[in-house]
């Protein structure tokens, strides 16, 4: 913060930013040369269907990068948007990924593979500028994510909704320093 009270960034400060894209797909899970009945037990359900199943997918592309200090950005998120959307549309949005997607030939289109992809397609798009792509968070559904990394890690993230009824309490403690403590759950 500057005299005036008006904060100004430093040459050494970092951001993280994300920007959000959307784009429909389909994909089937499979490894062409093993039996149904393999493809069936390793991917389930998904790997049925000669032309797959579809996915509103979301996917969040993390930059950072320092801050330019003439205009307290690390990058114009129209930049992003700019360079971004034309690759999902043409190699992405309304694909059959097996086929339409060249990354998917040999590839089996997973949601982990479909964010490395991704993140790996945008990050050469960026190669001139200061911030740069270290992450790509891809949403399947609500229950099935994947993250892919600079580095090359991968995470995929997996969600089971389940209901239980719980007592909170310390055996340790009355019944009166329990309700006192943990109220209605004690």
């Amino acid at each position: 913060v500057n005299a005036s009270g008006i904060f100004q960034p430093d040459k050494t400060m970092y951001l993280f930013i994300s920007k959000r894209f959307e784009f429909s797909s389909s994909h089937r899970l499979f490894v062409r040369n093993w039996s149904d009945e393999k493809n069936l037990e390793y991917f389930g359900r998904e790997s049925a269907g000669l032309w797959g199943h579809g996915h509103n997918f979301e996917a969040f592309f993390v930059f950072n990068g320092p801050v330019d200090t003439s205009n307290g950005m690390m990058i114009n998120v129209t930049s992003i948007k700019d360079k971004v959307k034309p690759l999902i549309d043409g190699k992405y949005d309304h694909k059959y990924l097996n086929t339409d997607t060249p990354l998917f030939g040999d590839v089996v289109p997973t949601p982990e593979n479909v964010a490395k992809g991704l993140l790996t397609d945008v990050r050469p798009l960026f190669a001139d500028m200061s911030a740069k792509p270290t992450a790509c968070h891809l949403i399947e559904s609500p229950q099935s994510e994947a993250t892919a990394y600079a580095d090359g890690r991968v995470e995929r993230h997996l969600w089971t909704d389940f209901s239980a009824a719980r007592q909170t309490y310390s055996p340790h403690l009355s019944q009166v320093e329990n309700k006192d403590l943990f109220g209605q759950a004690s």
